[in-house]
C-alpha cells in the first residue's frame, strides 16, 4: 500500500498539533531511537546484574533497599512483573523486614509498580514501618540522626505508592510532613528568571531546598539535588491530602512550590548537581531523576527557557558505557530519568525498547562454522553459514549435509537431518528450538556430518565430520526449583533474632558473615586452611528439625575465584558420630539436611571435608541456618 502524501501531511498536521498542545520539544523526537536503544541497554545490564538470591546485593545497612530500586526502575522501563527477574526479585523482597527510610521507601515503590492487588498486604506492613520512623519534624533520617531531605523524598515517594494503592496515609502525616519539609527551604528573595527566548527576563521570587533544616531561614545552601527533594515532597503532599488541605496552607504551600521552581529556573543546569558553579560531587543522575520527578509531578517541560529533558538526555545517553552508568543505582536513576518514569512522555510510552535480545553466536572468517542462538526458552540454535575455507574445499559439489548435532559437552540437545542429495543453500538454518536449558551459562557447539568433498553426487557412503567452536549462551530468564529453595531460606526466621557466637579455624573476623541472615555476605576460610571449619556456640539452646546452608557463590563467574564444598561433617553438641551431609551438586543451590529429630543445639560445628573446582582456593559458606519448621 503507497503512502497518500495528503494522509501525510495531515499526520504531520496533528502531530505538530499535539506537540504544540503537549508542549514537547520535538527534538525530543529525533533523540527517541538513541534513548530507546539506551534503555533496552540498561534494561539487560540491570537484568544480569542479578544475583543467586534473586537481589542486586546490599547496599551498606539498607537490606532490601537496593533491591526495590532496581525492580521498580525494571518496571518502570516495560519489563513485565512476570518477568522471571522479578519474580525472583519480589520472592526476596518479600523475606526483608527492613528498618531503614531509603530501603522501605524503594520498596513500597517496587511493590507499587507492580498493579498487583497480591502485594497490598506488605505494602501495608512498610507503610506502617514508614509511619513508626517518622521523625518529630515530621521528616525522616535513616532514621537514626538528624532528617534530612534525602531521606525524607524517598519516604514521600514510598508514602504516595502507598496511596495510589489504596492504602490510608494519615493526613497527619501529609501535614507533618509539609511543616518538616518547609524548615529546609531558604528564605524568599526575588531573582531574575529567563521565562523564554522571546519575552526574556523577568523577576520571581525564588528559594531552594538543603540537606539539613538548621540555619535554612539564613543560610544560602541550597542546591539542585534537594531543590528538587524539596518541590516533590511538597507538590507529593499536595496531591496525597487533595481536599483536606486547608485553604491557609494551601496558599503557603502554593507559594513554597512556586519559589522552589523558581529556584530550579535560574540555577537550572544539566552540567553539575550541587550549588550553581560548583563542580558535581557524584550524584548528578539522582539530581536529574530528581528533575524528572518536578516536570512530572508539576506537569512542566520546561524551566524557565529551558527544556530539561531534551537538555538533560543526551547527557545521560553520553554518559552510558556497556549498558551501564556506573553503579547499580546510578543506572536505576538513568533509566528512570529516560523512561520518564513519574509521568510517562510521548517518546518513552513503548515498551517494544525492553525486549529481551539475547543473541548469542561464534565463528567468524577462519572458522568452518557460523553458529548462532538467540532467545531463552526456548532458545532458538542455528547455522548461520560456513567459512570461505570449507566451502572452496566443498567446491566441487557443494556442502552435503547429513545431519547437524547441537551439543553441550557430550549431552545431545538436538539433532536435525539433512539432505545430502543436493548442496547446501544459505537459506538452510538447521534450526532447532531447545527448551530444557538451566539457569547459567552453558557451552555449546555443533557437529555437523557432511558427504566426503572428493565422492561424487549422488553417493554417501564415506563422511566428515566437522564442529563450531564453543558458544556461551547465558540461560538467565528461568526460574528453577533452588531459586525458591533460597528464596524460602530469606523468610526463614533462622538466627536473625538468636544471640550466639561463631568462630573458625581462620579468616575469624568474618565468621559471623556466616550466619547473619544476608546471603550477600559470607566467610572465607584461608588458602591454607586445610580443615575449615566454622562453630556456632549458643547461650540458649536452639530449636531445629533441619540445617539449610548455601556456599558464598553470587554469580557463577565467582566459582572461577573460590572452591567448592563437596562435602561436610556436622556435629551437634558433644555428639560421638558428626553427620556426613553431601552438598547439592548445584554450587549456586542450598543444601537442605533434615535431622531426624528434632535438635535442642547448644554447639553446632560445620567441618569441610571434601572439596571440589581448582585446588589451593578458598572455600565457605555464604550463610548457614537452623530452622525449625519442617520443610
Amino acid at each position: 500500500m503507497r503512502n497518500n502524501p495528503t494522509t501525510l501531511g495531515a499526520a504531520a498536521l496533528a502531530l505538530c498539533a499535539t506537540l504544540a498542545a503537549q508542549k514537547i520539544h520535538p527534538d525530543e523526537f529525533k533523540l527517541k531511537p538513541q534513548i530507546d536503544q539506551a534503555i533496552a541497554a540498561g534494561v539487560e545490564h540491570l537484568l544480569d546484574g542479578q544475583v543467586r538470591d534473586g537481589s542486586w546485593g546490599v547496599h551498606p545497612g539498607q537490606p532490601g533497599g537496593q533491591t526495590g530500586l532496581c525492580a521498580y526502575a525494571l518496571l518502570k522501563s516495560g519489563v513485565s512483573p512476570d518477568h522471571p527477574s522479578l519474580q525472583r526479585a519480589f520472592a526476596y523482597l518479600d523475606g526483608v523486614t527492613p528498618d531503614k527510610t531509603y530501603a522501605v521507601g524503594c520498596m513500597l515503590l517496587a511493590y507499587g509498580a507492580t498493579g498487583k492487588r497480591e502485594h497490598k498486604a506488605r505494602m501495608r506492613e512498610l507503610l506502617d514501618i514508614m509511619l513508626r520512623i517518622q521523625g518529630k519534624p515530621g521528616t525522616w533520617g535513616y532514621p537514626h540522626g538528624a532528617p534530612d531531605l534525602s531521606n525524607t523524598q524517598y519516604a514521600a515517594l514510598g508514602l504516595w505508592s502507598a496511596d495510589k494503592a489504596g492504602l490510608k496515609v494519615p493526613a497527619e502525616a501529609w501535614q507533618r510532613l509539609i511543616e518538616g519539609t518547609l524548615t529546609h527551604q531558604e528564605a524568599y528573595r526575588l531573582a531574575n528568571v529567563d521565562i523564554s527566548d522571546r519575552t526574556g527576563v523577568a523577576k520571581r521570587e525564588v528559594a531552594g531546598f538543603q540537606y539539613r533544616a538548621n540555619g535554612a531561614k539564613d543560610l544560602k545552601n541550597a542546591t539542585g539535588t534537594m531543590t528538587t527533594a524539596g518541590v516533590s515532597i511538597l507538590k507529593i503532599c499536595e496531591i496525597g491530602l487533595g481536599s483536606k488541605l486547608k485553604k491557609d496552607a494551601r496558599k503557603e504551600l502554593t507559594r513554597a512550590l512556586n519559589a522552589g521552581l523558581g529556584w530550579l529556573e535560574v540555577n537550572f543546569s544539566v552540567q553539575h548537581d550541587q550549588r550553581p558553579g560548583q563542580r558535581s560531587r557524584g550524584w548528578f543522575l539522582y539530581y536529574l531523576y530528581g528533575m524528572e520527578r518536578v516536570g512530572g509531578l508539576a506537569q512542566q517541560e520546561q524551566f524557565g527557557s529551558h527544556w530539561w529533558y531534551v537538555e538533560g538526555a543526551p547527557e545521560v545517553l553520553r554518559r552510558q558505557k556497556n549498558g551501564s552508568w556506573g553503579k547499580t543505582y546510578d543506572t536505576c536513576f538513568a533509566l528512570l530519568f529516560l523512561r520518564r518514569a513519574t509521568k510517562l512522555g510521548p517518546t518513552t510510552g513503548s515498551g517494544g525498547a525492553v525486549a529481551s535480545r539475547h543473541l548469542f553466536s561464534v565463528g567468524k572468517d577462519s572458522d568452518d562454522v557460523y553458529l548462532q542462538g538467540a532467545g531463552q526458552q526456548p532458545l532458538m540454535l542455528y547455522l548461520s553459514g560456513f567459512g570461505p575455507p570449507l566451502q572452496a574445499t566443498h567446491k566441487d559439489y557443494g556442502l552435503r549435509i547429513l545431519r547437524v548435532d547441537y551439543l553441550e559437552g557430550d549431552r545431545v540437545l538436538g539433532q536435525v537431518a539433512g539432505d545430502p542429495t543436493r548442496a547446501w543453500h544459505p537459506n538452510d538454518t538447521f534450526l532447532h528450538r531447545c527448551t530444557a536449558l538451566s539457569h547459567g551459562v552453558h557451552k555449546i557447539r555443533a557437529r555437523i556430518e557432511l558427504v566426503d568433498p572428493k565422492v561424487p553426487t549422488g553417493e554417501t557412503t564415506e563422511t566428515v565430520t566437522i564442529e563450531s567452536a564453543e558458544m556461551d549462551v547465558n540461560i538467565r530468564d528461568v526460574i528453577e526449583p533452588w531459586m525458591q529453595g533460597l528464596a524460602d531460606m530469606q523468610k526463614s526466621k533462622g538466627l536473625k533474632d538468636t544471640k550466639f557466637e561463631v568462630t573458625a579455624t581462620s579468616n575469624a573476623a568474618a565468621a559471623v558473615q556466616a550466619a547473619d541472615g544476608q546471603m550477600s555476605t559470607s566467610w572465607l576460610c584461608d588458602k591454607a586452611d586445610q580443615e575449615a571449619t566454622l562453630t556456632l556456640t549458643f547461650p540458649e539452646p536452639v530449636k531445629a528439625r533441619r540445617l539449610l546452608l548455601t556456599q558464598p557463590f553470587q554469580k557463577r563467574e565467582d566459582i572461577q575465584r573460590m572452591g567448592l564444598v563437596r562435602q561436610i561433617e556436622v556435629r551437634v553438641n558433644s555428639s560421638k558420630r558428626p553427620v556426613v551431609i553431601d552438598l547439592h551438586p548445584n554450587p549456586m543451590a542450598p543444601t537442605e539436611h533434615a535431622f531426624r529429630k528434632l535438635q535442642r543445639v547448644k554447639t553446632m560445628t560445620v567441618k569441610v571435608i571434601k572439596r571440589g573446582g581448582k585446588p589451593g582456593l578458598p572455600v565457605g559458606f555464604a550463610e548457614v541456618v537452623l530452622d525449625e519448621k519442617k520443610k
